[in-house]
C-alpha cells in the first residue's frame, strides 16, 4: 500500500514538468546524493530538472553521477513547479538564498531525521530509514524508474555514508538489503569506498593533527570534545567539509559515550555536532536545546558565544545526560 504522502508526491510529479531540486548548506553524501537520485530519475522521464545548493559539491562528492549540475545560484527569474529538498530538517536548512527564494508552487520534503519541522506543502518523512536516499527511493520506485547505475550510486552513496560504512546503530537489515540491489543494479563499492575514503588531500591529515591536539575528555571520560578553529583551515588552505569526519576520532574511544565536535564558523559562532553511541543518550535532544536537531546518535546545532563558554554550555546538558545512565 502506498504511503498517502508518497501518492501525493507522485501526484504532484505526474501533473507537472519543471522541478528544482536542493538540500541542505555544507551538503553530505546523504544530502546530495538522495536528490541527485531522483533528479537523475525524472531527467529520465522527460521532466526538467535543475540541481541547487548554495555552496556548491565537496570535492569529496565530485563523483557523484550528475554532480557537475548543481548550480551555486538561483534565478530569480526561474520559475519551477515543483521543489524537492533532500535530507533538510528545517526550512532554514536550505540556506538564506532559498529560503527568501518563492518561485515555486510545492514544496516536498523528504527526510529522515526525527526532528524534522515539517515545512513542506507535501511531507515525506521516515525517521527508522537508514538514509534520506533510501526513502527517495522508495518514491523513484513508485514512479516505476528504472533504476540505473547511476541512480543506484547515488543510493548506495547515501546507505554508506550514513550508517558509518554499515557500522552504526542504524544498519538495519532494511540497509543491507537495499545496498545489496543497487549494488546489483550496477553500483561499485569498490569505487565509492576509494573515492570517499581514500582519496583525502595530504593537507586533511595535517589539519588531523591540530585537531587531535585539543582532544579533551571529563574526568570520568564519558565525554570528550575536540575544536576546529577557522585559523585551522586558513593555515593549511583547505575547505571546510574535509575535516567533517574528525568527530568519529574520540567517537571511537570506548570509554567515550557521548562526543563533542566544536567547529568555529567565525569568531564566537560554532557549529556543534554531536554524537553518541550505545542507546542510553539521545543527542538530538540536546542539541534541539540549542535549536538544532538530527537524529538519535547524530545531531547538530549552532551556538554563540567564546568558546570556553560554548564548551561548559553543551558540557551542563551532556553531563545532565550521562547522569541518567
Amino acid at each position: 500500500m502506498m504511503n498517502k504522502d508518497i501518492e501525493r508526491a507522485i501526484t504532484l510529479i505526474e501533473k507537472n514538468s519543471d522541478f528544482l531540486m536542493t538540500c541542505h548548506v555544507s551538503p553530505d553524501a546523504d544530502a546530495l546524493g538522495s536528490v541527485l537520485a531522483l533528479g537523475t530519475a525524472l531527467r529520465k522521464m522527460g521532466k526538467k530538472v535543475d540541481f541547487y545548493n548554495k555552496d556548491g559539491v565537496p570535492a569529496s562528492l565530485e563523483f557523484l553521477p550528475h554532480s557537475n549540475l548543481v548550480q551555486k545560484k538561483l534565478d530569480p527569474q526561474r520559475h519551477y513547479d515543483v521543489v524537492f529538498t533532500g535530507d533538510s530538517g528545517d526550512i532554514e536548512r536550505l540556506g538564506k538564498d532559498f529560503f527568501e527564494f518563492k518561485n515555486y508552487d510545492y514544496l516536498v520534503n523528504v527526510d529522515h531525521h526525527i526532528t524534522n519541522t515539517r515545512f513542506g506543502h507535501v511531507n515525506i518523512i521516515d525517521a527508522a530509514a537508514p538514509s534520506t536516499g533510501s526513502v527517495m527511493l522508495k518514491l523513484i520506485e513508485q514512479l516505476q524508474c528504472p533504476i540505473t547505475a547511476d541512480i543506484a550510486t547515488c543510493v548506495y552513496v547515501t546507505l554508506v555514508t550514513d550508517t558509518g560504512s554499515f557500522q552504526y546503530r542504524n544498519t538495519n537489515e532494511e540497509a543491507l538489503l537495499l545496498a545489496g540491489r543497487m549494488v546489483g543494479c550496477g553500483a561499485n563499492p569498490g569505487d565509492v569506498s576509494e573515492n570517499l575514503f581514500f582519496s583525502f588531500p595530504a593537507e586533511k591529515l595535517l589539519l588531523l593533527k591540530k585537531v587531535l591536539n585539543s582532544l579533551e575528555f571529563s574526568p570520568d571520560k564519558r565525554y570528550a570534545n575536540i575544536v576546529l578553529r577557522e585559523s585551522d583551515l586558513k593555515d593549511l588552505n583547505v575547505p571546510r567539509d574535509v575535516a567533517e569526519d574528525f568527530i568519529d576520532h574520540p567517537r571511537s574511544i570506548k570509554s567515550v559515550r557521548v562526543a563533542a565536535y566544536f567547529k568555529e564558523v567565525h569568531a564566537g559562532k560554532f557549529k556543534l555536532s554531536l554524537r553518541s553511541k550505545g542507546p542510553d543518550v539521545d543527542v538530538s535532544k540536546i542539541c534541539s536545546f540549542f535549536g538544532g536537531g538530527g537524529h538519535y546518535a547524530a545531531s547538530g546545532c549552532v551556538i554563540e558565544g567564546s568558546l570556553e563558554e560554548v564548551k561548559r554550555r553543551v558540557f551542563e546538558k551532556v553531563s545532565e545526560a550521562l547522569l541518567r545512565i
